[in-house]
């Protein structure tokens, strides 16, 4: 007669944490992964020099960074559950102090408004990035549309896991 053994609870309930914790690296390797890329795309943009501001030339779809803080306010955090887990981004550029600053603040107060769950935000957190935008600037634009592809296709590859 066969024994029947029965696999204690303590040990399914270990087996499942530790898949479960392995799960969250992943999903926060992944969304790393997606926010580096994006703001290192978004930070990439040219910068056209204006060296005679009365007669700027068409600079289209890049702005002119002038003062380095709308550049300075490009960054990502990633929450779980409205607890901020990771971030980056928010680099100094021509001294934007103000804009690392201002940039990391709001990317926080958005990441932590969602309760549950994993999230990415990545933003360009100046209060005028949204008025550069609509003069038809790319100043997040294309790097949103990258995320969106990366952040799908990293999450399909997760699935298949």
């Amino acid at each position: 007669m066969a024994v029947k053994r029965t696999t204690p609870q303590s040990e399914i309930d270990r087996e499942i944490e530790k898949a479960v914790k392995q799960l969250e690296k992943a999903v926060i390797y992944n969304l790393r992964y997606v926010g580096e890329k994006v703001v290192k795309h978004a930070r990439s943009l040219p910068s056209p020099k204006a060296l005679d501001t009365k007669n700027i030339p068409p600079h289209q779809p890049n702005y002119i960074d002038w003062t380095g803080n709308l550049r300075s306010s490009i960054g990502y955090v990633i929450a779980k559950d409205g607890k901020i887990v990771d971030s980056g981004g928010f680099q100094l550029e021509k001294g934007g102090e103000d804009g690392a600053r201002a940039g990391r603040e709001y990317a926080e107060q958005l990441a932590m408004a969602v309760r549950s769950g994993y999230v990415l935000i990545v933003v360009a957190g100046m209060s005028y990035a949204s008025y550069v935008t609509n003069k038809g600037y790319d100043v997040i634009d294309s790097a949103e549309l990258l995320a969106e592809e990366l952040a799908s296709e990293l999450m399909k590859d997760l699935k298949l896991k």
